[in-house]
């Protein structure tokens, strides 16, 4: 048994472990100390992302710290010339600037912010202009490294820094797959042209980028935003080859809007994903939907009132839509905003897999109905007069696996009913008997009595295999040994998720009865808020 020799993993067993470990710093710093080999393959993914969080004070300054003592003796010279005292290090085994693969421009100027203050604070003479010196810096850093894949411009940073000014940003950002950029309030003005400059330099840099995710947020009533950035980005999206995920606020003014969904139309087999945030021009949307043939995934947070539209005498375009996915959460209270869902449903021509709406009415149950029958994953806010018509969508949905049900009720500000919040047990046994026999998931984000509750799963027919508590009330023991029975006597139900309740409300199960559940029901653990869509790749 001494003689016996333990095999090595391959590389590519290795390399697969640690990048299950990518997010976890702690484990990834054991492995550098593992051995030569492990340290090796370690290094390039622990120092992939360092910008990733905000670092204060010490570990900022470190960072950059690191990354300076990388630099040859005649670019250590260009930081002297400046007036930079740098403290004398041993030059590091690794070359980490090669590594930097995601780079968050906000969290990079912060960084460099606190490493002049420790500079500051060792030489009180030395004084820097702040937009110098991280200028200097980044040149530095983008001429060491191979090539960015993520790219995230925050405009909180007043002082934004056009990164693609810096040295060899052309050889940096050439591979680059993502993009990120976020407007703040107050801020747009000020950052316009660096934004803009930004997408003008990426379209004729680059041609890879797969993800952009565009961010506003300021006041909606504003007519016009960033115009200028506006036509840059739709001449970057047009210079792509291969765009599969969208992310953008409808706020950049009618010709800026209507440039970007033209150039959406240019990417008509890659497009997948899109989002639109605050979306009110259903008449520039639907070209984009029917162009991009492979798009399986719309999300619309919010879909301001459309002004100018006929309704009753809008003429739906006969060209089917290949959506699988459609989340739509927001304030849907109004005739035009759920109006503009049921046309979209109407075109889905029974592809539609995954529905998540807010605030229902009969004539949008019945939309669903007729045109959606092959849904398999529905999230839904109703009020209780829309329950008679909820047990009659779910009776007609034979392939329904995913199910998370909100009960919204409708009361003026003077008048307080009594247990409003709670689902009208009436309805209560109709609607547990309405869920399919295919049903595996189910939330739930309303109220129910306890004896409601037991028999609402008693008389379920499905066989759950997930169950997701929202509302504090339920979350009590009573309500939890009334799924531990359910859990014993039938044996399908193996995660159970909930909503820490405020102490305010509900102290919660006690430790006690989570260890006794937990012998019933393998996974127990915190919810995602209801609002996170749930789409078929993750079912």
């Amino acid at each position: 048994m001494s003689n016996l020799k333990i095999p090595e993993l391959p590389l590519d067993c290795i390399l697969e472990i640690l990048n299950f470990l990518k997010d976890d710093k702690n484990s990834l710093v054991s492995c550098v100390l593992s051995n030569r080999t492990w340290c090796q393959l370690t290094i390039p993914i622990l120092w992939y992302k360092p910008f990733e969080h905000l670092l204060y004070r010490e570990k900022g300054a470190k960072l950059i710290q690191t990354y300076v003592s990388l630099l040859a003796d005649s670019e250590k010279q260009q930081l002297t010339n400046a007036g930079i005292k740098i403290p004398i290090t041993a030059r590091p085994l690794f070359n980490y600037a090669q590594f930097l693969r995601e780079f968050d421009i906000d969290h990079f100027q912060m960084a460099v912010q606190d490493w002049h203050w420790m500079l500051i604070k060792e030489n009180p003479s030395a004084v820097i202009l702040t937009p110098f010196r991280t200028r200097l810096v980044g040149n530095l850093i983008f001429s060491h490294c191979s090539g960015l894949y993520y790219l995230k411009i925050n405009t909180a940073n007043s002082k934004l820094i056009d990164v693609t000014s810096w040295a060899d940003a052309q050889l940096a950002l050439t591979s680059l797959q993502k993009i990120e950029v976020h407007f703040d309030t107050g801020l747009e003005e000020l950052c316009e042209d660096t934004i803009s400059s930004s997408f003008d330099f990426l379209s004729s840099s680059t041609k890879s980028i797969k993800q952009i995710l565009i961010g506003i947020s300021i006041d909606t009533t504003v007519n016009e935003v960033l115009p200028t950035a506006g036509f840059a980005l739709s001449k970057m999206i047009e210079a792509q080859n291969h765009i599969e995920s969208f992310e953008t606020n409808e706020f950049w003014g009618p010709q800026p809007a209507l440039m970007i969904y033209q150039s959406l139309r240019s990417q008509t087999f890659s497009l997948t994903f899109l989002r639109i945030k605050h979306m009110s021009s259903i008449d520039l949307l639907l070209p984009v939907l029917i162009a991009c043939i492979n798009l399986e995934t719309l999300s619309l947070d919010v879909i301001e009132d459309p002004k100018n539209i006929n309704f009753k005498n809008f003429k739906i375009p006969s060209t089917p839509l290949k959506l699988k996915n459609i989340h739509c959460w927001g304030n849907y209270e109004t005739y035009g905003t759920l109006e503009v869902i049921k046309i979209l449903l109407k075109m889905t021509n029974h592809n539609l897999k995954t529905l998540k709406v807010k605030v229902v009415t009969q004539s949008f149950i019945n939309t669903i109905i007729k045109y959606c029958p092959n849904i398999i994953n529905l999230s839904l806010v109703v009020t209780n007069n829309e329950l008679p018509n909820l047990v009659i969508l779910l009776s007609s949905l034979n392939y329904l696996t995913h199910f998370s049900l909100g009960n919204f009720i409708y009361h003026d500000t003077t008048t307080i009913i009594p247990n409003t919040r709670f689902l009208v047990s009436q309805f209560n046994q109709k609607i547990a008997k309405s869920l399919p026999s295919t049903l595996e998931y189910l939330a739930i984000d309303f109220c129910i009595t306890l004896e409601d509750w037991k028999l609402f799963l008693s008389d379920s027919k499905s066989k759950l295999r997930e169950l997701v508590l929202y509302q504090s009330e339920l979350i009590q023991d009573s309500y939890l040994d009334i799924i531990v029975n359910y859990a014993q006597v039938f044996g399908w139900l193996k995660v159970l998720k909930y909503q820490q309740p405020h102490p305010w409300y509900s102290p919660g199960f006690s430790v006690k009865a989570l260890k006794n559940a937990k012998k019933f029901i393998p996974v127990i653990e915190k919810a995602q808020p209801f609002e996170e869509p749930v789409y078929e790749n993750n079912l």
